[in-house]
């Protein structure tokens, strides 16, 4: 997502950040595999891996994005007034390859080199139309 903002010269509008809702690798890089792939599309990938921080993310960001059904429900159910459900989305309801839609981000780790492709197709989708949606009125 910060690739799309940076892009399109907007880096000083969003505070982008990426978390996780369990600690299992809390403090880490993210994958080889996956910070190569996105090396090959251009983007590189600095984040460190960190646990979602209930409630200061839920207050702090006006976006909050799951991957996956699981993680969807995980950040809902963490949610636990429901003060932020507008803010939680499936991050695949943004794509426009109905291939894609409400399916969720598979996890590529067992894939091979296709499978981190494939979640970069996804995610470029994905990003396209968060910031389609941002710029639209529909919220």
């Amino acid at each position: 997502m910060k690739a799309f903002i940076d892009s399109e010269g907007m880096e000083r509008q969003f505070i982008v950040d990426s978390a996780g809702t369990s600690g299992f690798h809390e403090g880490e890089q993210a994958d080889s595999r996956s910070r190569s792939h996105a090396n090959e599309r251009g983007v590189e990938i600095e984040s460190i891996s960190r646990k979602i921080q209930v409630p200061e993310d839920f207050q702090n960001f006006d976006y909050i994005f799951a991957m996956d059904e699981d993680n969807l429900s995980d950040l809902l159910d963490l949610d636990k007034d429901g003060n932020f459900k507008h803010k939680i989305h499936l991050v695949t309801k943004f794509c426009s390859d109905t291939s894609f839609k409400d399916k969720g981000v598979p996890d590529p780790y067992y894939s091979g080199d296709r499978g981190f492709e494939i979640v970069f197709d996804i995610l470029d989708d994905a990003c396209q139309g968060v910031l389609e949606y941002i710029r639209s009125d529909e919220h």
